[in-house]
């Protein structure tokens, strides 16, 4: 990258050494669980935290018990495409 001229302090942005979240791996399934872990999180924009943390079973149930849910559930489709709604 530098021989690309990309300055060194944009190369220390973009890579992260070690990779991966601390999970205590020390296997090297382990590890390479860890360095995915860390790859989808910034992929998809996710925080390392426990789902735990960030998403509150307690409150999901809530609004299925309440009946207000439906916009948290995919649409009705026909067997064999995912794609395609099924009329109702």
């Amino acid at each position: 990258m530098l021989r690309r001229g990309v300055p060194l302090d944009e190369i220390r942005k973009r890579l992260r050494s070690p990779m991966g979240l601390d999970i205590g791996a020390k296997t090297a399934g382990e590890i390479a669980v860890s360095a995915l872990a860390e790859a989808v999180m910034e992929l998809r924009g996710g925080t390392g935290r426990p789902l735990s943390e960030v998403k509150n079973p307690y409150a999901l149930l809530q609004e299925a018990l309440s009946g207000n849910i439906s916009h948290r559930c995919p649409p009705k489709t026909e067997a064999g495409d995912p794609h395609t709604p099924t009329p109702e």
